[in-house]
């Protein structure tokens, strides 16, 4: 039996607001906009997981092939 794996972005507007709600210091919204492509468990695991190291995601293989990685604080 195949593992369905939900995979989905959101607009610009609504993962601003989502960025937002992240506390303490975090990098620019333009750059985790970037890295994430609006993705909402790309933003939870650079937070939360990774402390916005994009290096550590990558290494975890939720962002495997993405280029231009490094921390981003």
């Amino acid at each position: 039996m195949a593992e369905i794996t939900p995979m989905w972005n959101m607009n610009r507007e609504g993962f601003k607001q989502l960025y937002e709600q992240v506390p303490g210091d975090k990098p620019g919204f333009d750059e985790v906009w970037r890295i994430t492509g609006g993705n909402p468990r790309m933003l939870e695991e650079l937070y939360g997981g990774a402390g916005w190291n994009s290096d550590r995601v990558i290494e975890g293989g939720s962002l495997g092939g993405v280029g231009g990685h490094r921390h981003i604080h």
